[in-house]
């Protein structure tokens, strides 16, 4: 059976994929990666209850606390150095 795509050619552009990402998370403060975090962690909140889960979804108060509580402190070390 030939496969309507070609499995190296998806190996080698994930593997490009991943790389790429591997910089990016490189070039980001530990505090951007921490609201990253949170913000994707929101984002799948939002999605969860957009397709009618059970699941709870936190306000966006409580992102904004748990920032101030994590990101901040990796600020003001990154502002000391």
């Amino acid at each position: 059976m030939i496969l309507p795509f070609d499995r190296e050619r998806l190996r080698e552009r994930n593997a490009l994929d991943d790389a790429q990402a591997r910089a990016e998370a490189r070039r980001q403060s530990p505090a951007e990666r921490v609201e990253s975090t949170l913000e994707l962690s929101q984002l799948v909140g939002i999605l969860s209850h957009a397709t009618g889960s059970d699941a709870l979804v936190d306000e966006e108060a409580e992102f904004g606390e748990k920032a101030r509580l994590y990101a901040a402190p990796l600020r003001i070390l990154a502002a000391r150095r």
